[in-house]
């Protein structure tokens, strides 16, 4: 998510102030990945409660697909100007790709959903504690271990350099 992040901001920012345009580019993006992958429409407090109670009837590539086409999107969104934000759209990618990993890897697909939403989340924000705070609203209080190691080894990841001059930089103007 970083990664993007920062591309789509830089992207954003080189094409100066117009908004309509932005949103417009924005919204055409959304509605072809929607087209393909409904999912990735709707910010996903929903769709976590439907995906659910269906994922086990779809493919592994189709829910890897789903959650980081998601993650794409909702950086993209974020940055052309539309309204919201990160945090539901990333750990519904989060929770699609757990999924998709169980089914791959065939792990335990509630272990594997709390230890991938919470690294995805713990990468996104970058502070772990809050990732893991947040999780509270999506996880139950017994996955606290699961979802605090995941989240640490998500937000200590290493991110490239201009990757991280972007972020400080996205800090500093905020």
């Amino acid at each position: 998510f970083c990664v993007l992040d920062v591309s789509f901001s830089r992207i954003a920012a080189r094409m100066g102030e117009k908004p309509v345009m932005k949103a417009v580019i924005a919204g055409l993006l959304l509605g072809l990945c929607g087209i393909a992958l409904p999912f990735t429409m709707f910010a996903g407090e929903v769709q976590a409660e439907e995906l659910n109670e269906m994922w086990f009837t779809m493919s592994v590539a189709l829910l890897l697909l789903t959650g980081f086409v998601k993650i794409a999107i909702t950086a993209l969104c974020v940055n052309m100007g539309w309204r919201g934000g990160h945090f539901f759209p990333v750990i519904f990618a989060g929770i699609s790709i757990g999924y998709g990993l169980s089914m791959l890897v065939g792990i335990d697909p509630v272990f594997c959903v709390c230890a991938v939403t919470a690294a995805v989340v713990g990468g996104t924000m970058r502070r772990p504690l809050m990732a893991v705070l947040l999780l509270f609203l999506c996880f139950p209080f017994h996955s606290v271990l699961v979802l605090a190691v995941a989240a640490v080894i998500g937000a200590y990841l290493p991110l490239p350099k201009a990757v991280k001059d972007g972020l400080h930089g996205a800090d500093k103007v905020e």
